[in-house]
C-alpha cells in the first residue's frame, strides 16, 4: 500500500493484537496508518 512505518517494533505490537483479537489503546500515529491497510487491527 505504500505506507512507512517508523518501527518495527509497532508491527510486531500489531501483529499480537490481531492474532490475539485485543483492542490496541496507543498513541502513536503509526498504528492508524497500519489500521487503514489491515482492518483486524482494532483501536482505540
Amino acid at each position: 500500500m505504500g505506507i512507512t512505518l517508523r518501527s518495527t517494533m509497532d508491527l510486531i505490537i500489531a501483529q499480537i493484537a490481531i492474532d490475539n483479537n485485543l483492542l490496541l489503546l496507543h498513541n502513536d500515529k503509526d498504528f492508524i496508518e497500519i489500521a487503514h491497510v489491515i482492518p483486524d487491527l482494532r483501536l482505540l
